[in-house]
């Protein structure tokens, strides 16, 4: 296993978990907002399809390598995984060998 491969398995396992430990008291973990609203996941999916660029999943792929090498910035992996849900399921962490996926044009 690579090192990469270990720190994504612990950052799983963080996020997983729905306490944190602050020096010897637990508190409950912070609950997040959704970075997006329906209407422009919406939005991001009509695109997608407009789109006719896809790509298949290769053995070792994230979907943050994948935004580096299609869009330079591997931050953008929420674009991918917005546009690809249908696809991919509930964790953009489990993306298997061979789907294939639409890389929206983000301009």
């Amino acid at each position: 296993m690579s090192f990469f491969d270990k720190v994504k398995d612990a950052v799983k396992k963080v996020a997983e978990t729905d306490t944190i430990w602050s020096g010897t008291e637990k508190e409950e973990a912070p609950t997040t907002t959704k970075r997006t609203t329906t209407k422009s996941k919406t939005a991001a999916k009509t695109r997608a399809k407009a789109s006719a660029r896809t790509y298949t999943v290769q053995s070792g792929d994230t979907l943050s390598g994948i935004a580096q090498a299609m869009y330079g910035n591997a931050a953008l992996w929420h674009d991918l995984y917005e546009a690809n849900q249908d696809e991919i399921g509930g964790n953009p962490n489990l993306i298997r060998i061979g789907q294939t996926l639409v890389i929206p044009d983000l301009d």
